[in-house]
């Protein structure tokens, strides 16, 4: 079961990536003001998101992947929610 939720997560992954450069407009609207540079900062996003999702599912690097994944998510719950859930 632990690996079935592995490989959803990496596919969610590499699929929210690669929607980066399908509908880079989203991503976009998104990105707080204060960030220079939008449209690169989410095609450089949607490669990360990519590389976390091949990294999951790479067994040497599982880990490295999995603190990347650690890292998005606090950082987006983070900025979404600052005052705590």
């Amino acid at each position: 079961m632990r690996k079935y939720f592995l490989y959803l997560m990496a596919a969610l992954y590499v699929l929210a990536g690669l929607n980066h450069f399908r509908n880079p407009a989203f991503y976009m609207q998104i990105m707080p003001p204060w960030l220079p540079w939008h449209y690169p900062l989410v095609l450089l996003s949607g490669v990360a998101e990519v590389i976390v999702g091949i990294l999951l599912l790479m067994p040497p690097h599982t880990l490295a992947g999995s603190m990347a994944d650690y890292s998005f998510i606090t950082r987006y719950f983070s900025r979404q929610y600052p005052d705590g859930y």
